[in-house]
């Protein structure tokens, strides 16, 4: 340790990475010109700090964004197909342009799925959000859960 309490010896392994980031001091300067009083928002740059992160956390973290990025995806385009039904049980009209489209007509479990998937959906984005262990497992558990319980719904039926 140096005079200041910090610790000298860094540990340069192949594993872990720098990451340099920086912080930043907000603030605000009133000034008054005659009568009036006008207030300035005002950012500072105070200084770069280093971390050292593990590669293989860089490289969960990168997953995950993945995993949740097509998630959200696949549930956008579920609801796309879903949304002559969901405009249905509201009980509002659909617009003519989702009629010409002549979807087949929604399953009980399709809307079930697609509850269950934004809600995952948005417990991944959370653990994303604030590095959270335990949000990133009920992320993959819901995940996990919601792919057990389609095996038996996705069969091809024609439309007649």
């Amino acid at each position: 340790m140096d005079k200041l309490g910090h610790n000298k010896r860094i540990n340069f392994t192949a594993d872990r990475k720098l990451i340099k980031f920086p912080r930043f001091r907000f603030y605000k300067e009133h000034e008054y010109a005659g009568d009036r009083k006008f207030i300035k928002y005002k950012i500072e740059l105070v200084a770069w700090c280093d971390w050292f992160v593990d590669s293989a956390v860089l490289l969960s973290k990168y997953r995950l964004k993945c995993a949740v990025f097509i998630h959200v995806l696949l549930v956008f385009l579920v609801a796309f197909r879903l949304s002559v039904a969901l405009y249905v049980m509201i009980g509002i009209r659909p617009p003519r342009t989702l009629q010409k489209f002549r979807f087949p007509a929604a399953k009980n479990w399709e809307l079930v799925w697609l509850l269950g998937s934004a809600v995952t959906c948005l417990v991944g984005i959370v653990a994303l959000l604030r590095n959270r262990p335990t949000l990133v497992r009920f992320y993959a558990a819901g995940q996990s859960f919601q792919t057990i319980s389609d095996v038996g719904g996705l069969r091809y039926e024609p439309v007649a």
